[in-house]
Parts: C-alpha cells; structure tokens; sequence
C-alpha cells in the first residue's frame, strides 16, 4: 500500500476503513475502500456496491468527510477536478452500509 494523505478513516468493530486521500499525482477513487484489520494486522480493499438512488455521487472526489452512523458510513461533500462543480450547493452524500463486511 502506498502512502498517503487527506484520507479519512472510520472503525467499525475490529476494521479500520479507510477513505480516499492521495498524493499531489493521483487521488484514490471511493470505488473501493482500503481497510486494515486490527486482529490479521493486513490490508485488504474492499469495492464499494454500486446504488441506484445515488445516480449523481462523485466517486472521484477528494477533500471529503466520513462519519459513523449507525451501521453505515456517511460520506460528505468533496471536491473535483471540474472547478464549476466546487461549490456549497453541489454538496452530495453517501451511505455505505458496513455492518456485514468480512475480511477476505
């Protein structure tokens, strides 16, 4: 795994999951999700299932924030590489159900 910065990261149960960031070449699309496994101590990714409902969310989006909810994780905002669409009122979200991830 190479590093990285501007992620951000949530645990759920013995999992760390890890969400986008990147470097100044390249940025890691929400497609998948890194996650670190605290009792195997490895890396794993994990691809995210695509919805219906979220026709306009921006996989490729950098400078995001994750929360916990419940179950799920809530991913907020970003920005992208198109500067007409860095704006308040293109704030969009997601909700990844992570309740029954299992490590491969």
């Amino acid at each position: 795994m190479e590093g990285r910065y501007r992620l951000e990261a949530v645990m759920h149960n013995d999992l760390i999951f890890l969400f986008g960031g990147g470097r100044p070449d390249y940025v890691v699309e929400l497609r998948t999700v890194t996650v670190f496994d605290t009792k195997k101590k490895t890396f794993f990714d994990l691809p995210t299932l695509p919805d219906d409902d979220l026709k306009g969310a921006n996989w490729d989006d950098a400078c995001h924030s994750v929360t916990k909810w419940k179950n799920s994780v809530i991913v907020v905002g970003g920005c992208s590489a198109d500067k007409d669409d860095d704006d308040i009122r293109h704030v969009s979200y997601v909700c990844i159900p992570i309740e029954n991830c299992t490590t491969p």
